[in-house]
């Protein structure tokens, strides 16, 4: 019952995957960032901030497939820091 009442967002635990090939399924870098960001209720502003500090802001229109790993990676990154999680789990 104390659950119910508590009106606090749930604490999330996220996993990003070493392969992000696996888990980025959306067509551009903006959408793999600001789709999980809108599912929490947070703005794209949000989404934004996470894009540039992790230095992807620019490939913000690029498809996923077509980055390295590692830029891959960071966007996996992205989108999982997108929901606020408590615990942020790497492979």
């Amino acid at each position: 019952l104390q659950a119910m009442a508590d009106s606090s967002p749930p604490r999330l635990t996220v996993l990003v995957e070493q392969d992000p090939a696996l888990c980025l399924v959306e067509r551009s870098v903006w959408r793999e960032g600001s789709r999980p960001a809108q599912r929490v209720g947070a703005t794209d502003d949000r989404a934004r901030a996470l894009l540039a500090s992790l230095q992807i802001e620019a490939l913000a229109d690029h498809p996923p497939q077509s980055l390295s790993r590692g830029q891959r990676q960071r966007v996996a990154i992205a989108s999982a820091l997108a929901v606020c999680p408590a615990i942020l789990l790497l492979d």
